[in-house]
């Protein structure tokens, strides 16, 4: 940034110098013409009538170089705002690239495990789990649960059980996980199957793909007859 603001100045110092050269060189010049005719070398009169009408062919010239120079600076303008455009898109392009190039390249893919906990509306239920830490450092493994899902259509959040709900895992190591949910009659009704996706973060990238049976209700025994 400070080396930007240099150059800025430096050509704001340059064009104010040519600037008040330029008037320097003019009023130079219009005193030598007052000289002359000072010392009767140029006719007042006719310097004048020639005067007025130079005058009014450079005005005319000089609208037509104004109106060029201004066709010329929206070229620029045109031009650079295209070459700016092409480069923008070329880098990004190029990134996506790369990126798409890394991602097929990358073997930390997360990794899908089927999860599956069976059991009666009401009973809490658990499964087990283990978690590899594949990287050269420690790395601090996190849980993020997603909404249950029913075959009937139903979608609901209910909280899930982690033990432990967070570790910080040594690099290459490995740590077991127990995950427990109470199946809530509210939500979890009987013959029912739910589905919900963990997401691993941290060591080794997991989606825990979780299925819940809700056993159904025994049939009622039937009445004795009398």
């Amino acid at each position: 940034m400070a080396t930007t603001d240099a150059h800025f100045t430096g050509l704001l110092e340059e064009l104010t110098a040519r600037s008040l050269a330029e008037q320097v060189r003019t009023a130079q010049r219009y005193r030598d013409l007052l000289q002359q005719v000072a010392a009767g070398d140029l006719d007042a009169t006719a310097l004048r009538g020639e005067h007025d009408r130079l005058v009014a062919d450079h005005q005319a010239q000089l609208m037509r170089d104004i109106t060029e120079l201004g066709v010329r600076y929206y070229q620029s303008i045109l031009d650079l705002n295209r070459a700016y455009v092409d480069r923008l898109f070329d880098q990004l392009y190029a990134a996506a690239g790369r990126a798409q190039a890394e991602r097929v390249a990358d073997p930390a893919e997360p990794a899908a495990v089927a999860l599956s906990v069976a059991g009666r509306a009401g009973e809490r239920v658990q499964a087990g789990f283990a978690v590899e830490n594949s990287r050269d450092v420690p790395a601090d493994i996190v849980f993020y649960a997603s909404e249950f899902t029913g075959d009937d259509g139903t979608v609901f959040r209910v909280p899930l059980e982690l033990d432990p709900p967070r570790v910080l895992l040594a690099a290459h190591g490995e740590h077991p996980f127990t995950l427990a949910i109470t199946l809530d009659p509210e939500h979890f009704r009987p013959g029912g199957r739910y589905r919900a996706q963990v997401l691993v973060r941290g060591g080794e990238e997991l989606e825990l793909h979780l299925t819940v049976e809700v056993e159904a209700e025994p049939e009622p025994e039937p009445e004795p007859d009398d």
